[in-house]
């Protein structure tokens, strides 16, 4: 056995074993799947009330440009939505926003 090399002066390596989850490891991670969850079954309440905060950010401007010209928050607030709507629908039916739109005329007939 002489002809094997001879081991180099190291240190041996110490793995340390896996350690068990701490509770706020697993606290986190179960916090994690409630929120998805309930993003989840939630998106059909969640996913209008999105688009309408989005879509009254795009529209405050025009507002506050109406309410300027003396024309009152109502007035402001119903010509912004109308045109807001005819800009939509006059994207045409292959936009999927036209069609979602459309589908409240069916449904409540």
């Amino acid at each position: 056995m002489s002809d094997l090399p001879t081991p180099l002066n190291r240190p041996a390596f110490h793995i340390t074993p896996a350690e068990t989850p701490s509770l706020r490891s697993l606290l986190t991670i179960a916090v994690s799947v409630v929120v998805v969850a309930g993003l989840y079954f939630g998106r059909s309440v969640l996913i209008p009330i999105t688009l309408a905060m989005l879509l009254s950010f795009l529209l405050a401007p025009l507002v506050n440009l109406l309410r300027r010209m003396h024309l009152g928050r109502v007035p402001s607030v119903l010509l912004a939505v109308l045109l807001a709507l005819t800009v939509i629908l006059a994207l045409g039916p292959h936009n999927r926003a036209a069609r979602w739109v459309s589908g409240f005329a069916w449904e409540s007939r």
